[in-house]
């Protein structure tokens, strides 16, 4: 209810105070003293809106005169005592406007204002004399037209370049309008553009800038920048008390003009994007494409329209009005370009979605297994084939990548490498001179050195792969003997198959020791082939091989091996496989290994340990290795060979493995460092971290190199986006760090990836917390936590983007923090929500009988992050300023001052509202009838205002009934950039009165001590006024009278204009008159019969109530008259009314058991009830 009247007062607004309280201005100075210096109306504005009020004769009894005359330059209307511009209202003693001040002369509209005169029509008369005033009034603005030159109506704007930059504008483009009505004020024009390089031409007051010329009339506009497609906004009557009216046009500027391919509501591409768009189709979909353009481009039906592969998709029948059809033929992709005056708009289509796989073949046809070749060969051939049967011409753009083309690349392909489609001749691939991919059914490639490579294709979404092995001229060894050729082995049971295969995948029996044409020891390769089964044991048969990729072996001796094997129900490791995330590498790149192993049974445990170079790596025990590779002043292998032990148990019993060596070879040639650009050794959540990276070339930097960046954890998984983020192209980065894992901090592993061969490097950077400043509050010897000043610390610290869900308390010094007042449970490492379920921290309890005390917290987000440390002190000597009832704005009270101590930095505030039931906030307050608005939290509030800023001198605390004692205002300053400075606290007591500072007979000897404060709070506000001017008579009975004039001054004392007056006993002269009227109209108060009133009737307690019960439109009563003894007497009328009044505290007992319904009303008590009724 409280907010329907706060709507209702707002509404009402009317100042009707005595003149003495208007403050004095000079007569050059205030519009509407002069013809030159009129005050500017809107047709159906009051004088009132513009702070204008004109008092008449204050001697009732005599009779006015109003005079209007016309003045339009030197030429004057006959003054006459007719209302034709605007007219007096002698009840709330305002001009409203009527008509525009704008009549056609000569053939043109001519601005003129009206003279109104008020004198008194009473002869002799001495007390009044007399009031002027000059207005000039327009029509409310509806709209506009813009036009060209030839009076055609524009919808949209197509101008040209005509500056050089937006410094030097050269407003050199007119653009014609007509308002809409004529007779609106042709200066409230406001028009901006949305983009910075387009700028209309102001007047030096910054006014739209207008003219005229035969054509009509126009404003001018500069354009620094061609290509732009943006908005102008026009907005007609801006800063007046009605609603304005805009209206947006679209502008766009030499290239801008866009020439656009839709099917259906598709946007498939405009002549100003980039044409990279491609869109997947069924084969056999034929698709409708129409084109709009600018008119600058030209007609749409002369468009030219291309298809690169007709075959795939071509064009049907022939284009109608810009709109022409595509058929998908077959498998495939072809691009499709649209001309027209200069633009151009193309997208790819494809047919390719539905290729359901993609196999790599060897030259017999068979799929690819993985390949070894020598170097310098060029005999390596592979193909393509896709699936299924409708999509195999789909091969055909298969793209191939390498995964390090200086090992292995695509050979160039020649004549015989071409085939005939049609009438043409093609190349079975092609190679792309940037990406050095090929494109193509089939390939060649030559080996260039020795190494090991990963050769991919993709289609569509499929994907295929094998790695080729480049190997070096192999050197041949002679073995003379092998001097043991009987080897023991310990298998998992399994068929004879079963068993060759674990011998096979173990590389622990896939080598014996033999002797050499030197006589020295070497190590040559074994196969197993067959296997012999006995009970617990097999006899397994193999051979020592010829080569072994690296050598070739010439034996002078027998090559037979046997092996003496134990067959166990032990758990074994039937498997290893290792894959790599990379074939070739440099100095400091990280290689990312994983072991796939397979265990019997299934239920057996496996564990792991990895080596390098046959050496154990520490800390190396789980499936997944991330190695970096050394720098060559620590190690310069240029291969590293990775295998990884795998150790199977089941019941305690175990049997290890060991997996055949992964290569990974390393291009000592080229090395890429990765390194931040400042000089700080850690950083804290909410920074911008900046890197660069470099890619060299025996040791000089490669400048072309472009990168790639990622986000890693220490232990090489890819990093949350929560914790942070990197955005980079080129050679740099930034790296925005948003959260950490713990509050120990986060080591992040920056990795940039070379374009070159897919070389990269990393950089560790350690993040921290941020460090939230240290918030003050002062609690007295106990208080709940302001939460707003530390998720305010801690967005500062942690970047505006930090999202508080939550904080942890750690340490105390001097207090105790509970969860309520009542509480003794700490919340000490619990958790403290800002928002939603569970502890609140806006609930949590300061304990403290120190003089200072604090407390230290974790800040985390909703995923369990921290943002920030920091530390909350807590004051208990508190200071404040002393507020009365009648409240005060924050400059008088010292709040501004304190804001400009406290943030000398600032721009402007913001407020938390306080509690409704400690006081409201207005912005503009000149009393209870009267304020600009209620303050919001969202408001901003300046402290060196501008022309059209809220001042925070302006903003009033206004305390409410009974809320004496300490009221806390709370604030968050910002600098002019938005950046938040901090929280601050504005500390007020405000102090209840017991004698009135106004009148002598108020004291605390009678009701002052009850009724002082609402007295002269009512007094202020232009509710009251006293018997004479230093007594009030605070017993005295109110009258009906009295009553409704004072709720009529609580109403803003609105016009009652038009209302008849029913009553006889109620006369115009009496100071009540318009307040009856008021009341009657609106059924606030009803006569005590129909032709009567009795204004001087007293009013009774439950009359009261009825009557502010009137007021509120008969709202919902809660309160129960159950607790009173003299409940009975209230007569049935005012039941429900003194029920709503008890529930909302209006109207209390005269004791604890009774009401005194039928009591005449006291002024005092009056006062009372009306303090709690407009601040409740």
């Amino acid at each position: 209810m409280k907010k329907k009247l706060s709507r209702l007062l707002c509404v009402l607004l009317v100042l009707t105070m005595v003149c003495a309280m208007v403050p004095a201005v000079s007569a050059d100075d205030k519009p509407g003293t002069s013809a030159n210096n009129p005050i500017i109306m809107y047709v159906g504005d009051y004088s009132s809106y513009y702070n204008d009020l004109v008092p008449d004769c204050p001697n009732t009894a005599h009779s006015r005169t109003v005079t209007y005359t016309g003045i339009y330059g030197d030429a004057s209307d006959t003054p006459t005592t007719s209302a034709t511009y605007v007219s007096y209202d002698s009840s709330s003693h305002t001009f409203r406007a009527l008509a525009p001040t704008i009549k056609t002369i000569g053939g043109k509209l001519v601005e003129g204002v009206v003279k109104a005169e008020i004198t008194c029509s009473t002869t002799g008369c001495t007390e009044y004399k007399g009031q002027t005033r000059y207005y000039k009034v327009y029509s409310k603005a509806q709209g506009i037209t813009l036009k060209n030159s030839g009076g055609t109506t524009l919808t949209s704007l197509s101008l040209s370049k005509g500056a050089e930059n937006e410094e030097t504008p050269n407003y050199d483009q007119k653009i014609y309008y007509t308002l809409n009505p004529a007779t609106m004020n042709p200066k409230n024009i406001k028009v901006t553009f949305r983009n910075t390089a387009i700028k209309a031409e102001t007047n030096e007051d910054g006014t739209l800038k207008t003219d005229s010329d035969s054509y009509g009339t126009f404003f001018k506009v500069s354009v620094a920048k061609g290509g732009l497609s943006t908005k102008m906004d026009i907005t007609l009557d801006d800063g007046t008390k009605h609603t304005p009216v805009t209206k947006t046009y679209d502008v766009v500027t030499d290239s801008a003009a866009a020439l656009t391919l839709k099917t259906g509501n598709t946007v498939l591409a405009t002549s100003t994007d980039d044409g990279d768009a491609s869109y997947e189709y069924d084969i056999g979909t034929t698709l409708s494409i129409t084109a709009t353009a600018d008119s600058v481009l030209g007609k749409v039906s002369d468009i030219e329209w291309a298809s690169d592969d007709s075959d795939m998709a071509g064009f049907v029948g022939t284009p109608s009005n810009g709109t022409i059809k595509l058929k998908i033929n077959k498998a495939g992709k072809s691009t499709i370009t649209a001309s027209l005056g200069g633009a151009t708009a193309q997208f790819e289509v494809r047919a390719l979605k539905n290729v359901t796989s993609v196999e790599i073949l060897d030259s017999t046809g068979y799929n690819m297994d993985d390949q070894e070749v020598n170097v310098n060969s060029k005999t390596l051939t592979a193909s393509v084939s896709a699936k299924p049967t409708k999509y195999a011409d789909a091969a055909q753009y298969t793209v191939w990548s390498i995964s390090d083309t200086d090992i292995l690349d695509f050979d160039a392909p020649t004549k015989d490498d071409m085939y005939k489609s049609g009438t043409t001749w093609l190349y079975k691939w092609t190679i792309d001179p940037d990406t050095g991919d090929a494109t193509g059914n089939t390939v060649r490639f030559k080996a260039l050195r020795a190494g090991t490579v990963t050769v991919k294709v993709k289609l569509g979404d499929c994907t295929d792969s094998f790695r080729v092995t480049v190997k070096k001229a192999a050197t041949t060894i002679k073995i003379t003997n092998i001097p043991i050729r009987e080897l023991t082995a310990t298998v998992r049971r399994g068929t004879a198959s079963e068993i060759v295969d674990r011998l096979n995948n173990n590389s622990m029996y896939r080598q014996i020791a033999a002797v050499n044409s030197n006589s020295k020891y070497v190590y040559v390769p074994v196969e197993w082939i067959s296997a012999q089964i006995s009970g617990n044991q097999a006899i397994v048969r193999g051979q020592a091989v010829t080569s072994d990729n690296e050598n070739n072996y010439d034996y002078e001796c027998t090559t037979g091996i046997t092996a003496t094997v134990k067959l166990t129900d032990d758990a074994a490791v039937t498997n290893i496989t290792i894959s790599s995330s990379k074939d070739t590498a440099v100095e400091n790149d990280v290689v990312r290994l994983t072991a796939n192993a397979t265990v019997e049974p299934t239920s057996a445990t496996a564990t792991y340990q990895w080596y390098v170079n046959g050496r154990a790596i520490d800390k190396a025990t789980s499936t997944t290795l991330n190695y970096t590779i050394p720098k060559a002043s620590v190690d310069s292998s240029t291969q590293y060979k990775f295998t990884c032990e795998v150790t199977a148990t089941y019941k305690k019993n175990s049997t290890v493995s060991t997996s055949k060596a992964y290569t990974v070879s390393v291009d000592r040639e080229y090395s890429v460092s990765v390194e931040t650009t400042s000089s700080k050794s850690s950083f804290t959540v909410g920074d911008k971290i900046d890197l660069k990276a470099t890619l060299y070339r025996l040791g000089s930097a490669q400048s072309s190199s472009a990168f790639s960046w990622q986000l890693f954890d220490s232990n090489g998984d890819n990093l949350s986006s929560n914790i942070a983020t990197v955005s980079g192209s080129g050679a740099t980065a930034t790296v925005t760090t948003k959260a950490v894992k713990s509050a120990k901090g986060e080591k992040i592993v920056v990795r940039a990836t070379s374009d070159y061969k897919g070389y990269s490097s990393s950089e560790t950077i350690t993040v921290l917390p941020a460090e939230a400043a240290s918030v003050s509050q002062s609690v007295g010897s106990g208080d709940t936590i302001k939460a707003s000043a530390i998720t305010s610390a801690v967005t500062k610290a942690a970047g505006s983007n930090a999202n508080v869900s939550y904080v942890i308390f750690d340490t105390t010094r001097s207090c105790t923090l509970s969860k309520s007042s009542s509480s003794s449970s700490s919340v000490v490492d619990e958790k403290c929500y800002i928002s939603g379920s569970g502890l609140k921290l806006s609930e949590v309890y300061v304990k403290t009988s120190a003089s200072t005390a604090s407390a230290s917290y974790v800040a985390y987000d909703a995923d369990d992050y921290v943002l920030a440390t920091g530390t909350i002190s807590f004051d208990t000597n508190e200071t404040s300023e002393t507020l009365s009832f009648s409240g005060a704005t924050l400059k008088t009270c010292g709040g501004v001052s304190q804001i400009a101590d406290e943030y000398p930095n600032a721009s402007y505030v913001k407020f938390d509202l306080p509690k409704d039931t400690e006081a409201k906030l207005y912005f503009d307050y000149a009393k209870i009838a009267s304020y600009g608005r209620e303050v919001k939290s969202s408001d901003k509030f300046y402290l060196d205002a501008g022309k059209n800023d809220d001042s925070v001198e302006d903003v009033f605390v206004l305390p409410v009934y009974g809320a004496a004692g300490t009221l806390k205002i709370y604030y968050t300053a910002y600098s002019s950039s938005n950046s938040d400075l901090g929280t601050g606290t504005i500390t007020l007591t405000v102090k209840s009165k017991t004698a009135s500072a106004k009148f002598t007979d108020v004291t605390s000897s009678n009701t002052g001590y009850w009724s002082a404060d609402s007295i002269d709070f009512g007094v202020d506000n232009g509710l009251f006024s006293g018997k004479s001017t230093y007594r009030f008579d605070p017993e005295g009975a109110m009258d009906r009278g009295m009553l409704v004039t004072v709720l009529y001054r609580a109403a803003g004392e609105p016009s009652v204009s038009g209302i008849s007056n029913p009553f006889t006993d109620v006369k115009q002269k009496d100071y009540f008159y318009n307040a009856v009227l008021w009341a009657y109209k609106n059924k606030v108060v009803t006569g005590t019969s129909a032709d009567k009133f009795s204004p001087s009737a007293n009013v009774t307690r439950e009359q009261i109530a009825t009557i502010l019960y009137r007021y509120m439109g008969e709202p919902t009563a809660t309160g129960s008259l159950s607790g009173y003894s003299d409940r009975a007497k209230v007569s049935s009328y005012a039941t429900t009314a003194m029920q709503w009044a008890i529930g909302k505290g209006y109207i209390t007992g005269t004791t604890k058991t009774t009401l005194s319904p039928d009591g005449n009303a006291t002024r005092a008590q009056v006062a009372v009830m009306l303090h709690r009724f407009l601040t409740f």
